[in-house]
């Protein structure tokens, strides 16, 4: 057995198959993660009346945000100890929350408006309207 053949700058090949796995693995969570979140705001989005509540109960929006932080804390401290599907339940619940919490941020903004382009318009003071249940963007009624 050649064992220069089975290192690779210094690691076995063994082990960089497990390496290989493990991030195969991580990337996979977070592909499924950013699959949740994109389906709840999806799903958030998809109702004015929704998005009306959560963004006009400041305590509502307030206290989602301050769950996803606290189990980005705990999570991060646990991360040792917790079982597989506790950290897996825990970080799907974080990820549809996150859905939540960016779908009504999203709705801040006017449609069809890049971030860039927000930016560049405050700079030069542009006021957006305001919205209500009556109007939407755009209209001259």
């Amino acid at each position: 057995m050649n064992v220069a053949a089975t290192r690779v700058s210094g690691v076995s090949a063994a082990a960089a198959e497990r390496v290989s796995a493990f991030l195969r693995a991580v990337y996979g969570w977070m592909c499924v993660g950013l699959g949740v979140t994109a389906v709840v705001a999806y799903a958030i989005t998809a109702s004015a009346a929704v998005v009306q509540t959560i963004a006009s109960n400041h305590l509502l929006f307030l206290g989602a945000l301050a769950v996803e932080l606290g189990l980005v804390f705990y999570l991060s401290a646990r991360v040792q100890s917790l079982a597989p599907n506790a950290a897996m339940l825990l970080f799907l619940l974080y990820s549809g929350l996150n859905g939540v919490t960016l779908s009504v941020v999203r709705s801040w903004s006017p449609p069809g408006c890049s971030g860039r382009s927000l930016r560049s318009a405050r700079r030069r003071s542009v006021v957006w309207p305001a919205r209500d249940s009556s109007s939407s963007w755009g209209s001259s009624a």
